[in-house]
């Protein structure tokens, strides 16, 4: 459908066959895992794998490629990565000599710990959830892997990500063709020049047949010698525009937030907002918001989306930094209703630490009370207890 429409995508290889084939031929190849969650709920489950000839020699050349279950065992019970990258190994080594259905069973199995989790938090059963994973081969395109989000609240305001590994990072937003983020590293000349051309290739597919123009959906896509190649589509909020606009000075006790996505009515909205949770939480229906101050990322990534604020504690360069290569920090910027942060140094003095310790004793998660004004560009916010 989307080269139908003059879109550029790499070349998507039928089966892991023709995807080898092409390999031997010199081309490098994205495994790329799918689930229905991965479209609509938890982005980045699953992990996805480079492979190229280098990469399957280097794997080969690992001596022992028999896959056991003393393997899995290991992995189980692991702490680190390594029995994971064992594994991995082998799966590649063998690709060549293993049923498509067998290679890709054993690739969705190396995410067993965390989709196993995932699963917990939402009191399903592993099965459901591997029996819907599946795997396409699409030749791997060099450059800069690019992601576009027309913003929620604000027309013509639009969130881009450029990434190249770790050696070039930018979050811009541009507002009505004005750069008014650009970090943590300078967007390039380059970069800036082509910004109208992002935007329009943005457009082009989310006005497409079969996909809801009023939605706002992370594009993500490849930019290579200046074109640009789709890659994924994962959607996030309809289109609430915003109506007014934040121009009175601050009252007493509120903080101007660092950044702000989505808009609230002139009068605000008061929230219950949580930053803790007690071991083994499960994920809620929903709850009014929280600062996530925790490490349990899958437990955020399904909670951001039932949610109606997520808030963050850094100012805005530490927020573009986090952003860097990583599905989450975005989630949590785009799947909420708004999103929110104010610098660190702005909360109360002692606050994380009392919610901490109440939490840990009624083994609930503590929440304080804040109110959000915000006008989708400006935001205000103040702790009331």
């Amino acid at each position: 459908m989307l080269r139908s429409q003059d879109i550029l995508v790499p070349e998507i290889y039928n089966s892991l066959n023709e995807a080898l084939e092409a390999i031997k031929k010199g081309k490098k190849v994205i495994i790329r895992s799918e689930h229905p969650d991965e479209y609509a709920g938890a982005a980045g489950l699953l992990s996805s794998y480079n492979i190229d000839a280098t990469r399957i020699e280097v794997a080969k050349g690992l001596g022992d490629t028999d896959i056991t279950e003393a393997d899995w065992e290991n992995l189980k019970e692991a702490h680190n990565s390594e029995p994971e990258k064992a594994i991995e190994n082998k799966i590649f080594a063998t690709a060549d000599k293993t049923e498509q259905s067998t290679f890709e069973r054993n690739l969705a199995r190396l995410s067993s710990r965390k989709v196993n989790h995932y699963c917990d938090l939402l009191g399903i059963k592993p099965k459901e959830f591997f029996d819907k994973v599946s795997y396409s081969y699409w030749e791997k395109i060099e450059g800069l892997n690019r992601s576009a989000i027309a913003d929620s609240a604000i027309p013509e305001r639009y969130h881009i990500f450029s990434s190249k590994g770790y050696k070039y990072h930018n979050y811009a937003i541009i507002d009505k063709g004005k750069l008014v983020l650009n970090a943590p590293m300078e967007i390039t000349d380059e970069l800036k020049y082509g910004i109208n051309e992002v935007i329009e290739f943005y457009e082009k597919i989310r006005n497409m047949e079969g996909f809801d123009p009023k939605h706002c959906p992370i594009i993500e896509f490849q930019t290579h010698e200046d074109k640009n190649y789709f890659l994924q589509y994962h959607r996030t909020r309809e289109m609430e525009p915003s109506t007014w606009e934040l121009k009175r000075n601050l009252e007493e006790g509120e903080i101007e937030a660092t950044y702000a996505r989505g808009v609230t009515p002139p009068e605000g909205i008061t929230l219950e907002v949580a930053m803790y949770y007690p071991p083994k939480y499960k994920a809620q229906e929903k709850e009014d918001a929280s600062f996530d101050f925790h490490y349990d990322f899958d437990f955020s990534e399904i909670m951001s989306r039932r949610r109606i604020v997520n808030f963050s504690h850094r100012n805005q360069r530490d927020l573009a930094l986090h952003t860097i290569d990583l599905h989450l920090p975005k989630s949590k910027l785009f799947n909420s209703k708004l999103s929110i942060s104010i610098d660190g140094k702005d909360l109360p003095k002692g606050l994380p630490s009392q919610l901490y310790k109440e939490t840990k004793k009624t083994k609930k998660p503590a929440r304080v009370k804040i109110r959000v004004v915000s006008d989708g560009r400006k935001a205000y916010v103040k702790f009331l207890e």
